[in-house]
């Protein structure tokens, strides 16, 4: 923690433009810091490489590089887990397990699971309450910080 405040990293992929907005408005009412990668650059590849096995793909390979890169700079890092944006579509399973492969890949990093389905049976806000229940018992709090920002 600096100055009081929960560091939360975010990466800088994968779904992060539609998402941000809401994650930033979300963590911002919770008093916490977001602090964001920089743009996928060579040195953000490399670190991904380095840290990831052979067979991963490399938008699995720059997500991991992202979190190399925050990985000192922050409490915890979010990581969504990411099963499905169309009906009856279901992205790569390593897009679904992405918080256990950053689990797996770093010793030292606390994980923030958000998961983003179209075939999620409960209803968004539940996602943020129990993501919100890291950063506060209140739940008043909690459903005050929801997003009221639309997806892009």
């Amino acid at each position: 923690m600096k100055n009081g405040k929960v560091r939360i990293g975010i990466v800088r992929g994968l779904l992060y433009y539609k998402y941000i907005a809401m994650w930033e408005e979300f963590f911002k009412q919770l008093d916490c810091e977001v602090i964001k990668s920089p743009p996928t650059n060579k040195e953000i590849v490399s670190r991904g490489i380095s840290v990831a096995i052979d067979e991963s793909c490399l938008a699995v390979k720059i997500f991991l590089g992202h979190v190399d890169y925050l990985k000192d700079k922050v409490d915890c890092i979010l990581v969504p887990r990411i099963e499905s944006l169309v009906k009856n579509e279901f992205l790569c399973s390593k897009f679904m397990g992405l918080p256990d492969v950053v689990r797996n890949s770093f010793d030292d990093v606390r994980v923030l699971d958000f998961s983003i389905s179209i075939h999620e049976t409960s209803p968004r806000w539940y996602a943020f309450f129990k993501l919100g229940k890291n950063f506060s018992l209140n739940p008043l709090k909690i459903r005050n910080a929801f997003p009221r920002t639309k997806v892009r």
